[in-house]
């Protein structure tokens, strides 16, 4: 889970451990049931962007929801597929809460990012990274494409072991 609360300092701060509290409480439920209760516990504060990823190994899927905008992927090999955050903002206006599935294979990796950083990454610009640790593939990431001007969150998981 990346959640992201709307502007910078403590008001968004706030916004965010919210959201992280209530996915805390239920971690397994289903993205979409995350996004419905990430916007009934943002109500009343400026508002956020999260997403949710939740890996199926076994059925080799990645089922995914996202509101606002938060980037996710799934990387495997030089092949990257984009998940799709459906517009809105948590706590103020939820259009859509829909969850998507994505093919995951074993190997790949699951890369989600708040907007503080660039969307416009390729694996294909690191060879070998894809194998890496997950802490190393977010802090090249962090380091090559993050916004100065902006808090940012990464998060990556997945891989051999993950």
């Amino acid at each position: 889970m990346v959640a992201d609360g709307l502007g910078h300092g403590p008001l968004a701060a706030s916004a965010s451990r919210a959201l992280a509290a209530a996915f805390a409480e239920h971690p397994f439920d289903a993205p979409s049931q995350c996004m419905q209760r990430f916007h009934q516990v943002s109500a009343g504060s400026r508002g956020a962007a999260a997403a949710c990823a939740k890996i199926d190994r076994p059925q080799g899927k990645v089922i995914y929801a996202g509101v606002g905008n938060i980037s996710g992927s799934v990387v495997s090999g030089d092949r990257s597929k984009g998940m799709v955050s459906h517009n809105g903002t948590l706590g103020v206006q939820l259009l859509r809460k829909q969850q998507f599935e994505y093919d995951y294979h074993p190997g790949s990796r699951v890369v989600m990012h708040s907007d503080g950083m660039s969307a416009r990454w390729s694996m294909g610009e690191y060879p070998g990274l894809l194998s890496r640790h997950a802490a190393v593939i977010a802090a090249v990431l962090y380091r090559d494409h993050g916004r100065t001007r902006d808090d940012i969150t990464v998060v990556v998981w997945g891989g051999a072991h993950g």
